[in-house]
């Protein structure tokens, strides 16, 4: 099973269910990233238009734009094709707790 979601900006991308965990093991499972491809979405960038703005300014590495991003990200260089599973589940799931704490939070 395939989903899409649009997380804002015009973002849109394919997620596919491989499992559902019964509610009784919650507290130990997380969902994980089990593959993936390239950086991904910079969060607050502007959407579709400002992340190409933001790739070409950086393949550039001079210009207005470039510093401006550069500056805003606390990085100099670029790559738009990295991936890290590992950083990518532990992020996603320190984002889990965080969630999991504020749903508590207002029982």
């Amino acid at each position: 099973m395939t989903f899409t979601y649009d997380f804002g900006d015009g973002w849109t991308f394919p997620i596919r269910l491989e499992e559902i965990i019964d509610d009784e093991v919650y507290e130990e499972a997380s969902p994980l990233v089990l593959d993936g491809e390239g950086l991904g979405i910079i969060e607050d960038v502007g959407g579709v238009g400002a992340m190409s703005d933001c790739v070409k300014a950086f393949e550039k590495k001079s210009g207005d734009d470039y510093e401006s991003y550069s500056e805003w990200l606390g990085i100099k260089d670029l790559d738009i094709t990295y991936f890290n599973k590992n950083a990518v589940n532990k992020s996603l799931k320190n984002e889990i707790k965080a969630i999991d704490k504020a749903y508590k939070t207002m029982e």
